[in-house]
């Protein structure tokens, strides 16, 4: 009788502790990685609310606005990154403002209609992105309701392995209202880059953020 108490004892010690074993690797299953950390701190940074922040990366709701954006982009003929699109024909990437300038004024000038809707394919790993970043601000800084910006992720999984999670994180963000204060957090915390043009582009005011959802392709928008 002894015997077979000390037997269940040890039983239900085992199941007590593989219990408990289960319960530890489901609460630890919802906790951010290291990584996922970094991201949450660089959205409370920007004034996002953490805790909505991470359950928003988290959800199948941003994963598939990513995907949307992906399959859009694939559609039009996006094979790289940064891409610039007018009216969904590619134009040519030009390293600074200066020159970008003159390609932007030569496609208003010879629009049939205006506005045009000038779209950015970007990835935030991409060195070339990061340079590029602040030209389709400055474009609509200048160009005004000549030209409707649209922001496009386009993570090249293949060679940059957080390219898909930093996009996620700026759609997340875009949840609370900060599309573009994330995706230049990111881009600066990811390349070390500053940005002082986007800070003077018009005195009091931020930059015109043109990835809200009525301005995407109906067939791309998930909210």
């Amino acid at each position: 009788m002894e015997k077979n108490s000390s037997l269940y004892f040890i039983i239900g010690a085992l199941v007590l502790g593989l219990g408990f074993l289960g319960f530890l690797a489901f609460a630890q299953k919802g906790q951010p990685t290291s990584f996922e950390r970094d991201l949450i701190n660089i959205a409370e940074g920007i004034g996002l609310d953490g805790e909505k922040f991470f359950e928003d990366y988290k959800s199948d709701k941003v994963k598939n606005k990513v995907q949307d954006q992906i399959d859009y982009g694939n559609s039009i003929g996006v094979n790289a990154t940064p891409s610039a699109f007018i009216n969904e024909e590619p134009i040519e990437i030009s390293a600074t403002y200066e020159e970008f300038r003159g390609v932007m004024q030569s496609q208003i000038d010879n629009a049939d209609e205006l506005p045009i809707t000038f779209s950015v394919f970007e990835d935030y790993q991409c060195p070339f992105c990061a340079n590029f970043f602040p030209i389709p601000y400055l474009v609509k800084a200048e160009f005004g309701e000549d030209v409707i910006v649209e922001h496009y992720n386009y993570p090249l999984d293949n060679i940059h392995p957080l390219a898909r999670r930093y996009a996620y994180a700026v759609i997340a963000a875009e949840e609370q209202g900060k599309y573009y204060e994330m995706s230049r957090a990111i881009f600066e915390f990811e390349h070390d880059k500053e940005y002082p043009e986007l800070d003077l582009l018009i005195e009091g005011s931020e930059p015109v953020d043109n990835s809200t959802e009525e301005q995407a392709p109906v067939e791309n928008t998930s909210e």
